[in-house]
């Protein structure tokens, strides 16, 4: 049997996901193609090191995408009956990117500055995205009403208040959290 075919056998044996087994599957070619013409086999350990680090240095991935590689190559090299363990290899960076939120007087001041169809159209979709957040958060507090009921009970409509108040904090909840704001 062909080593691919062998290597796919397992992961289909072991049922992984399919899209884990394409994965997996394809960052074995790569570092097969890397280590040529060495088996993998015989590269070993230290092959996978250099292939960790190629990644990191020479190709810039990020780190959950190295991450992936480096449990492909575990996984290989499990078949073998080989541990990797820890490896001491250059690490991708961790993205620090953080995703852009307007407060709300930003957003109305952007859209007033577009014009024609472009207003209309970002418009429309925040209105439907404004719509779709107060029903999502309609459908939690009732979830969460219907669970805390028991603790609700006989605190009066400003306990209740305090409750929902506390659960619809930007911060997040717990019920930690929740349960010091009712014992209140």
């Amino acid at each position: 049997m062909k080593f691919f075919e062998t290597v796919r056998n397992a992961l289909r044996t072991q049922h992984y996901a399919y899209r884990t087994e394409k994965t997996y599957m394809h960052w074995i070619k790569k570092y097969v193609h890397f280590t040529k013409p060495v088996h993998p086999r015989e590269a070993g350990v230290d092959g996978v090191k250099r292939f960790a680090t190629h990644l990191a240095v020479d190709r810039n991935v990020s780190a959950t995408t190295q991450n992936q590689a480096i449990a492909a190559l575990q996984f290989l090299y499990k078949l073998y009956g080989i541990e990797v363990g820890e490896l001491d290899i250059v690490r991708a960076r961790k993205s620090t990117h953080l995703p852009a939120v307007l407060s709300h007087d930003e957003a109305m001041r952007l859209l007033e500055q577009l014009n024609g169809q472009y207003r209309i159209g970002v418009g429309s979709m925040w209105r439907r995205t404004l719509l779709f957040i107060s029903r999502r958060k309609s459908r939690f507090l009732h979830l969460i009403h219907l669970r805390y009921a028991p603790c609700l009970q006989g605190l009066g409509e400003t306990g209740v208040a305090v409750a929902k108040e506390a659960l619809c904090d930007r911060n997040g909840m717990s019920a930690g959290v929740i349960g010091g704001q009712i014992r209140r």
